[in-house]
């Protein structure tokens, strides 16, 4: 994930989703990146990556949004992992499931139709890490997807199919994108997809 975003030109604008506390995009802000967009819809850590944008100074750089990305824009129950900052296992639960943990009511976006509304274009780069959901945002990022700008994506792959393969791959391909090892492998289920 480092020498992939160090890979970045200082004129691109990279969507980092599932930012929790800040490492990537603060990451990509000090190598250079001239915009970033970084979703957490966990309002705790959202309060700590906000807080670590403007301490480094990179408020000019990165746009923090304390929401929630999925399939299709609605209200969502969102289970908290826990309620410290830099939590994992936070996730949106089907409607009627009632989590046996702490949770909130959040509105949750598509990436096209929030990006539109908010006049957000010209991505270069995308990380998706949000613990199970990465499918479900990508089907609602099409219009992303089939824009020559997207250079690469980088989605944490936990998709199997029944014959052990991974959906997310076959995903990609639709788009014209294929899986690359350009930048190393993180013995991790992260995947990095470029365009062919």
């Amino acid at each position: 994930t480092n020498a992939w975003i160090g890979s970045f030109e200082s004129d691109d604008t990279f969507v980092d989703i599932g930012a929790n506390i800040g490492l990537y995009s603060l990451m990509a802000a000090a190598h250079g990146v001239s915009k970033i967009y970084a979703f957490e819809p966990n309002p705790f850590s959202f309060s700590v990556l906000t807080r670590n944008i403007i301490s480094n100074g990179f408020d000019s750089q990165i746009f923090p949004f304390c929401l929630a990305m999925n399939e299709c824009s609605s209200v969502v129950t969102f289970k908290l992992g826990g309620i410290h900052a830099g939590s994992i296992k936070n996730e949106i639960v089907d409607e009627g499931q009632n989590p046996d943990s702490k949770s909130i009511t959040t509105a949750s976006f598509s990436i096209d139709e929030l990006f539109s509304a908010q006049g957000i274009s010209n991505i270069n780069h995308l990380k998706i890490d949000v613990d199970g959901l990465e499918l479900e945002i990508l089907r609602g990022a099409t219009g992303l997807l089939s824009n020559r700008d997207l250079k690469s994506v980088l989605v944490e792959d936990n998709s199997k199919n029944q014959d052990e393969e991974s959906k997310l791959t076959s995903f990609f391909e639709e788009y014209n994108f294929h899986q690359t090892d350009a930048w190393g492998l993180d013995e991790t289920s992260n995947k990095i997809f470029v365009r062919d």
